[in-house]
């Protein structure tokens, strides 16, 4: 049996989709859940593809076998991507479908842009050009 968890209040309740009321907030929820629930399987067959094709290119060290590897390593990139993206999407609808609206019942959405984000943001934000990090032994 698992322990049960620590970071949970006294009075946590656990809110699922049962808590949502409104039929077309679910729906949003529910194309979520579904577009971010392919986008992992998409992954993982991707995932597969290229550890078959990696093992079979490490056996047979041909031209062809390389391309099927490269073939396979791109399109595991490009859906590996696309499932972060999904995720993000799902856990922005989250946030706007059910768990604001449950919070605050007068919640309404705006867009959130790069600009905005960095002038609420510690780190500044310049899209000329990129943030330098600092080389060892520097202070």
């Amino acid at each position: 049996m698992p322990h049960p968890p620590y970071y949970l209040d006294t009075g946590y309740t656990k809110v699922g989709a049962d808590k949502v009321t409104d039929s077309a907030r679910i729906k949003i929820l529910d194309e979520a859940a579904r577009d971010r629930y392919l986008a992992i399987q998409r992954d993982n067959l991707a995932a597969d593809w290229k550890a078959e094709t990696g093992a079979a290119h490490a056996a047979q060290r041909t031209p062809e076998s390389a391309a099927a590897w490269q073939q396979a390593t791109d399109a595991y990139k490009e859906s590996h991507a696309a499932m972060g993206d999904a995720a993000e999407k799902f856990g922005e609808k989250a946030a706007e479908y059910h768990h604001s609206p449950r919070i605050i019942p007068s919640s309404k959405s705006e867009p959130y842009s790069a600009r905005r984000m960095a002038m609420t943001s510690s780190i500044s934000y310049d899209s000329r050009r990129r943030p330098r990090s600092r080389s060892r032994g520097q202070e």
